[in-house]
């Protein structure tokens, strides 16, 4: 990515999530035999289970972090605080759906997976380097899921029993969570530069 390309007036989030690499991201998850089985209706309940066990144990864990910064940072950086709050108030939501639905007594019972230790090492070691990292850092769960939602919920078949989390996913054009809107109004008033940023393109 380069500098006109975030300097242009176009929304950073947006701009992040059309540029190569992540479109290329974005390709792989489309056609992975995980979305496609959803798609058509042949997953395998059990796989998509073990999937929501560890967006529980991901969202649980990047909650706490998200929280942590903040009380680190209450002081010295107030806007970002908050907005970790706010987000980690979003993740304690979808939690706290996942352990009812699953009858859990708490998270701590599940096993994560390889990928899913290296993204929550990866979101610790961002909030350790520069707090304010870590808002870039949570944006691509959120923005993926919704985008490879609007991609393919036309060619979700009725019969299948995932079709809801792909509506669910849904957002109508142009729209931007508050994390976005928080990220790009950073870009714009300078906080957030194209040489701090760079490091995520």
């Amino acid at each position: 990515m380069s500098k006109k390309a975030v300097r242009a007036g176009r929304p950073f989030t947006k701009t992040l999530l059309e540029n190569g690499q992540s479109q290329k991201l974005l390709s792989g998850a489309m056609t992975s035999p995980f979305i496609t089985q959803m798609v058509q209706g042949k997953l395998n309940p059990s796989i998509f289970r073990n999937f929501e066990l560890q967006d529980a144990f991901y969202l649980s864990s990047a909650r706490d972090i998200l929280k942590g910064t903040a009380k680190q940072i209450a002081s010295s950086n107030p806007e970002f605080a908050d907005m970790y709050n706010t987000q980690a108030g979003k993740y304690d939501s979808v939690v706290e759906e996942l352990r009812k639905k699953y009858n859990l007594p708490d998270v701590t019972s599940i096993s994560p997976v390889r990928v899913t230790e290296d993204y929550v090492g990866y979101l610790a070691e961002l909030s350790q380097k520069d707090p304010r990292f870590l808002a870039v850092g949570v944006l691509p769960c959120s923005q993926f899921w919704r985008s490879i939602s609007g991609q393919l919920i036309d060619d979700v078949k009725d019969t299948s029993e995932y079709k809801s989390w792909f509506a669910e996913n849904v957002r109508p054009p142009g729209y931007e969570s508050l994390l976005e809107k928080f990220i790009n109004d950073k870009v714009s008033d300078g906080t957030f530069t194209f040489e701090t940023l760079s490091g995520f393109t």
